[in-house]
């Protein structure tokens, strides 16, 4: 055994032996750095200021491969690597000494300081490094025993070996914390209000030995899988330690994330791997900045505008950890390139710590800033979900365990939509503020199965459109056509928010993210088409862009489309764009969208087409960028809103390297819809661009308020400057008849027939009947109600209860057929009776309900009939109702399945009006019924009729 450990020694000491630093000047950083990345060499650092490429020698493979490559570098010695290891035990309660501790003595201490500090900290090992040494962190937070509802952070040093300032940084705010909390207000509010996981080793081996690689010899800065899907991108297995790494950010939805690094001084964020800009590109070089601008040497820095950079700006290389980390989990991770000497001595560690404390500190505290909440069901317990900003930034994720979701924003305006499989989202618009953060918690219903069915209409005139286009993006592409009423229908679907385009011609159409959602058993939607504000087919040529290099028009799959190429393959070093000649005007548009259809083939990483749009024609901002291959047409959608109350150009810019050139990029049917501020959509009261189910749930929430200092004019659809139950008649309507125009844009479309109804009364309930002309009803008792029974099964009628204010609301379609409905309010009348107040069918009055039932407003009498029970299904008991119009000799009984008689509740001569009878479950013999189906029956002699109820045990 001690034979085969020396020669694994040996191995891993030859492996090391070949150590040095190969310089290259380039005349072409970008294509060189590119060269050399296909090669598998291992860049360590790019030098802007004189062209110079260092490449780590792990053996002489990789000097032969430079040479071969045609280029003559320069070797230089490495520099001299373990300096000022101190393999001393720092005694309990000693500060930490100026050293960099041996990895047994680090070992010892951070056991020491978990040992001292339990009610702070906590001390885990990730998992093993190759040579089976532990991958060591420390959490800090004010209960670091559970993991409770608060931001991740991570701070991570020495993924290369050999760049050991991080590691004495983090052991410096190691014990900072421990010797703060409590006392320093600053740190005790980052314990308080955060978790905050400190790795000062995380490749401890390469440490141990002096070298950047782990004991495989591998770079694992370059051996985390990559964003767009490559695996194992520098050749190797994925290492022990990357592996590790991999599962532990899994498990921990971490938010910030800081690795530290030597060889440079400089903030690096992602891309590495790609030109192409994240969407929070913003964001991270403000991360940066707010760690480079406490930190003189960095933020000065000759090279490095304000020490920060972006990573594939400064140069390219793939399978970085803080790449991996950006794509893949909801850390916001940078890389802190601390100093141009990568293991300094012992005696200059207190200088860097004086440059670096306040940066690590205020870096920390940017984690406390933008957004934060829970999302959990409308039961109440949590669910994994995710939160998204239409653009404005990554995508993130909550912990399924607590709920929580943190999201690190600038401040400013956003729409953040939270998602779950299985349920309905959720969109809300809010603002963070410029300093800490805003709690926005999310409610999410479960998702039913749905078959929505709606209209196409003219957003102007509203008339319904026939022959439109809908197409809907779920798990699959759904496209249906308008019929020829401009009606509708979609196959099954879950309940969620999707995109949709809709389009007829060229003339109209409808981009955005839409709500399919159900609302008392229908789902309903009408979709506007819009004029575009900006529409291009290319059919008609390339007239309304401005052309540079090879863009041109061509040819594909039957169409003219836009395209960087129309002649072949693009050409190298390209920096040219299509742009539009006429600003698109959005002085008075709202939530502006731009969609379009395409498919590309560039050189992924180092060729890209950029969608950019600017206000001035000067200051481009990217909205998108492409690269890599998709080889069918996709549609594409973007929200512009941020550009609202502007004269806004688009361009499509190509901008490729020296090397590799492919077929480019094809671009059709170009169009922005934006909704003018002058047609405001009548009936969209969730101000979501549609007419659908959700605006007429809202509606009729409004008018059951009757809260007029909330009065919204899009829910007043017959412009009488109230919002009642008859404007919830109209948007259903609306929503269900193509021929049909809201009262607001056509007054004759508000006529409706006189409606009478019937009341009876008991002293404990009474019943309304409404008749077949009725098409809304509002009544406000003033008075608290025990419970309302509606008896109808019928889907088109829509029945709602406020209990807070004692208001109820009920419409029901025009063409729906009529059934009998009742309304039973069980309530004790006093001698005094109840004063409603009415509308039925837009026309208000007042009915004085009293035990006479004595009316003045000519009221029908009430016929004779059987009630629905309350409640239904039942346990222990329910109440059956039934009215009688005269005096006269009545029965109810309860019968079984078979059409046994099992209770006789009533027999003989009752007065006109409503009789309650409660009904226990025993039958006649006091035996307890069993749960099941039963019928009560009610006979007298003009009717005998039987309603169903379930008594549940």
């Amino acid at each position: 055994m001690r034979k085969i450990c020396m020669i694994a020694i040996i191995l891993l000491s030859a492996c090391f032996a070949f150590a040095g630093i190969a310089e290259i000047q380039s005349t072409n950083l970008t294509s060189d750095v590119k060269l050399l990345n296909n090669l598998k060499l291992d860049i360590d650092r790019v030098s802007h200021l004189d062209s110079t490429i260092f490449i780590n020698l792990r053996s002489s493979r990789d000097l032969n491969l430079i040479k071969q490559a045609g280029f003559e570098p320069i070797i230089r010695a490495s520099e001299s690597f373990g300096e000022g290891i101190s393999s001393e035990r720092v005694p309990r309660g000693s500060s930490l000494p100026d050293a960099y501790l041996s990895y047994d003595a680090f070992e010892d201490y951070i056991h020491q300081i978990h040992i001292d500090n339990l009610d702070i900290c906590t001390l885990e090992s990730i998992g093993n490094s190759l040579q089976y040494r532990d991958i060591y962190y420390l959490k800090f937070s004010n209960n670091p025993m559970v993991s409770q509802p608060k931001v991740k952070i991570k701070l991570i040093s020495n993924i290369h070996g050999d760049e050991p300032i991080g590691y004495y940084l983090l052991l410096k705010l190691i014990e900072l914390f421990t010797l703060g909390y409590g006392s320093d207000p600053r740190i005790t509010n980052l314990i308080d209000n955060s978790e905050i996981f400190i790795m000062p080793l995380m490749n401890p081996d390469g440490y141990v030995n002096h070298v950047r690689y782990n004991a495989n010899n591998v770079d694992l800065n370059r051996n985390f899988p990559m964003p767009d899907g490559t695996q194992n991108p520098d050749g190797n297995a994925y290492q022990p330690e990357t592996l590790a790494m991999i599962d532990w950010s899994n498990a921990n939805n971490f938010s910030l994330g800081l690795s530290m690094h030597t060889g440079s001084l400089v903030m690096n964020y992602p891309w590495d791997y790609s030109y192409g800009l994240t969407p929070d590109e913003q964001l991270l070089r403000e991360l940066s900045l707010a760690y480079s601008v406490h930190n003189t040497p960095m933020y000065n820095s000759h090279e490095f505008e304000d020490g920060v950079v972006n990573g594939a700006q400064w140069y390219v290389i793939t399978g970085s950890m803080q790449d991996w980390n950006y794509a893949f989990t909801s850390n916001l991770e940078i890389t802190a390139e601390l100093g141009y000497t990568k293991w300094p001595p012992a005696a200059t560690l207190p200088g860097y710590w004086d440059d670096n404390k306040e940066s690590i500190l205020s870096y920390i505290e940017y984690a406390l800033k933008g957004v934060k909440g829970i999302i959990s069901s409308v039961g109440g317990g949590t669910i994994a979900a995710k939160v998204s900003s239409f653009g404005a930034a990554k995508e993130i994720f909550n912990d399924p365990a607590n709920g929580d979701y943190h999201q690190i924003l600038l401040p400013g305006n956003y729409r953040l939509m939270a998602s779950a499989d299985g349920y309905f989202p959720q969109i809300v618009s809010l603002s963070v503020p410029e300093e800490g953060y805003v709690t926005q918690d999310f409610t999410l219903e479960p998702a039913e199965v749905v078959s929505p069915r709606g209209i196409v209409r003219d957003a102007a005139g509203l008339e319904s459109v026939a022959g439109a286009e809908i197409t809907l993006w779920s798990d699959e592409e759904i496209s249906v056509l308008s019929g020829d009423e401009g009606s509708f229908f979609i196959p099954v679907i879950d309940e969620g928010i999707y995109p949709l385009k809709a389009e007829h011609d060229s003339d109209q159409a409808y981009l955005g993210h839409t709500a399919i959602k159900k609302y008392q058993g229908e789902t309903l939607l009408s979709i506007p088409l819009f004029e575009p504000l900006f529409y291009d087919d290319f059919e008609a040529g390339a007239g309304n862009w401005s052309l540079q290099g090879n863009w041109g028009i061509t040819s594909d799959g039957g169409s003219m489309v836009l395209t960087d190429s129309p002649n072949g393959n693009y050409s190298g070093n390209q920096n040219v764009s299509a742009t539009t000649i006429s600003p698109i005007d959005l002085m008075d548009v709202y939530e502006a969208q731009l969609g379009f259809r395409t498919r590309w083939d560039l050189e992924s990483g180092y060729d890209f087409v950029f969608l950019e749009a600017s206000t001035d024609n000067t200051n481009w901002k990217i909205l998108d960028s492409f690269t890599g291959s998709q080889s069918t047409y996709v549609d594409l959608y973007y929200d512009l809103s941020a550009y609202a109350g502007s004269q806004l150009r688009l361009r499509f810019r190509l901008k490729t390297d020296y090397y590799v050139n492919r077929d480019g990029i094809y671009i059709d049917d170009i169009r922005v819809i934006g909704k003018d501020e002058s047609l405001a959509l009548i009936g969209d009261v969730n101000s979501d661009g549609c007419w659908n189910s959700q605006d007429l749930g809202l509606l009729i929430e409004l008018a059951l308020e009757a809260d007029e200092s909330g009065f919204d004019a899009a829910a007043d659809l017959d412009g009488n400057g109230e919002i009642t139950a008859v404007d919830a008649y109209y948007l259903l309507r609306f929503l269900k008849d193509p021929g049909y125009v809201l009262p607001a844009l056509d007054p004759q479309s508000a006529d409706l027939q006189e409606c009478e109804l019937s009341v009876a009364t008991s002293e404990q309930s009474f019943v309304i009947t409404l008749s077949q002309e009725l098409r809304s009803l509002s009544i406000d008792l003033g008075e608290p109600v025990a419970d309302i029974t509606f008896t109808h099964q019928d889907e088109s009628i829509y029945s709602s209860v406020n209990h807070d204010n004692s208001r109820m609301i009920i419409i029901r379609e025009k063409d729906a057929d009529y059934e009998p409905m009742d309304i039973v309010f069980h309530h004790s009348l006093s001698a005094e009776g109840i004063l409603a107040q009415v509308e039925v069918n837009g026309v208000s009055t007042e009915m004085l309900i009293t035990l006479t039932s004595v009316h003045d407003d000519g009221l029908s009498p009430l016929p004779t009939m059987l009630l629905a029970n309350y409640p239904n299904p039942f346990n222990p008991e329910t109440t059956l109702s039934f009215q009688l119009a005269y005096a006269q000799d009545a029965e109810l009984s309860i019968h079984n399945l078979k059409g046994q008689k099992v209770r006789s509740l009533h027999s003989g001569m009752l007065k006109g009006g409503v009789h309650s009878y409660v009904f226990d479950g025993y039958d006649d013999g006091g035996k307890a019924l069993g749960s099941g189906i039963y019928f009560y029956t009610l006979k007298t002699k003009d009717i005998m009729q039987s309603k169903k109820m379930i008594l549940c045990k």
